[in-house]
């Protein structure tokens, strides 16, 4: 089965240590995720297309730093944006 560019989200989720993300990628071209408040401002994020083809784990951000709430999680490749939920709770 051919990879494809997918976006799982976030695992777990709730998350409350760690911001952990799940995701696909077809190749090895510039891709990159990054995670938002529900403001619009990126709080981190990350260049992912040298990770290969194939799924990938990939911790984003230390959850005990952001503040509680709903963040956006959005990966972004060749002009296409693939946007998941993810809870940080406390």
């Amino acid at each position: 089965r051919p990879a494809v560019l997918s976006l799982a989200g976030a695992s777990p989720n709730p998350a409350q240590r760690e911001l952990s993300v799940v995701f696909s990628l077809p190749d090895d071209r510039a891709a990159s995720l990054e995670v938002f408040d529900l403001r619009g401002r990126r709080v981190a994020g990350r260049e992912v297309g040298s990770m290969g083809t194939g799924e990938h784990r990939l911790s984003l951000a230390d959850a005990r730093e952001l503040p509680a709430g709903i963040y956006l999680v959005r990966l972004t490749r060749d002009g296409r944006a693939l946007t998941a939920k993810a809870c940080v709770v406390r």
